[in-house]
């Protein structure tokens, strides 16, 4: 067959599908019966849907750019899901809005595609490659299909994707820099895509202080025991912290109460003139 009229199963209301055999040149049909005209090995134009098949609702193959004339007459189809690229075609069409198709009063809806993240947690100063989450795709056609998936942005590098999971990237994350962060996904399937934004929280790890100075370090000889010499104080990149000194040698001649440094005997400077002191800081989760 190398031709069919675009009426020729027009009013044949026992017909539940038209089935073209895979070696026409010139026509294929789908799942469903439904028969098109065929266009580099795929579906072109929508030329009968069955009038016999009773399904109220058809999803449009995504590479059909033309619904011919009384296409769906005398049908149950009452909804259609199409493309972006036939909505394109049509570019009156509004996504929900009903139009005579076919010959028939249909309502019709843009295919699309939702995003799920598992998760949009990270810990901060998590190395290159954790998984944060794993994205999950639906297409309100309810059809059961694979997506692909990229970052369009990656919020510079601090993530990547490898097939659905969203993985940590080159980048550090530092939560005292950035304690959240944005990124945009695309899903893709077929030729339907779409793409959402994700906000990334991060978690504050405890770090461990980077460095403890005293801010003095000379005591006058002869002063009784319990004599202040000094006060600690910490580098660290978290804003607050509980610090606990301990003092490592020269016990006897030194203690340390709280952040404070005192003496703990009476100093002869002429005895000695000079200690060197040990001192171990841990902060609040025992990273010393």
């Amino acid at each position: 067959v190398s031709t069919i009229g675009i009426n020729a199963f027009k009013d044949a209301a026992l017909l539940t599908e038209i089935n073209v055999d895979g070696g026409n040149s010139n026509y294929l049909s789908d799942v469903n019966g439904v028969l098109f005209n065929k266009f580099n090995n795929n579906y072109s134009s929508l030329i009968k849907y069955p009038e016999g098949n009773l399904d109220t609702s058809y999803n449009i193959p995504n590479s059909v750019t033309t619904i011919e004339e009384n296409s769906f007459i005398n049908t149950g189809i009452s909804l259609v899901y199409a493309s972006p690229t036939l909505f394109s075609i049509n570019n009156t069409w509004v996504d929900g809005q009903t139009y005579t198709i076919g010959g028939k009063d249909i309502t019709v809806i843009e295919k699309a595609i939702s995003i799920t993240l598992s998760s949009n947690t990270i810990n901060e100063n998590t190395a290159s490659g954790n998984t944060i989450g794993s994205f999950t795709s639906t297409i309100n056609t309810g059809e059961t299909v694979s997506y692909t998936y990229e970052l369009t942005n990656n919020a510079g590098d601090k993530v990547t994707i490898s097939d659905s999971s969203l993985n940590t990237g080159p980048t550090i994350i530092n939560y005292e820099t950035d304690n959240s962060f944005t990124i945009i996904v695309k899903s893709t399937y077929d030729d339907i895509s779409s793409s959402q934004t994700f906000i990334i929280d991060v978690a504050n790890i405890n770090d461990a202080a980077t460095d403890f100075t005293i801010n003095t370090n000379t005591v006058s000889d002869n002063e009784e025991a319990g004599t202040t010499i000094g006060k600690f104080s910490v580098n660290d990149q978290d804003s607050t912290g509980v610090y606990t000194y301990t003092l490592l040698n020269h016990n006897d001649v030194f203690e340390i109460t709280g952040n404070t440094l005192k003496t703990n005997a009476t100093l002869d400077y002429f005895t000695t003139s000079s200690y060197d002191v040990s001192i171990n800081l841990n902060d609040y989760n025992n990273n010393g």
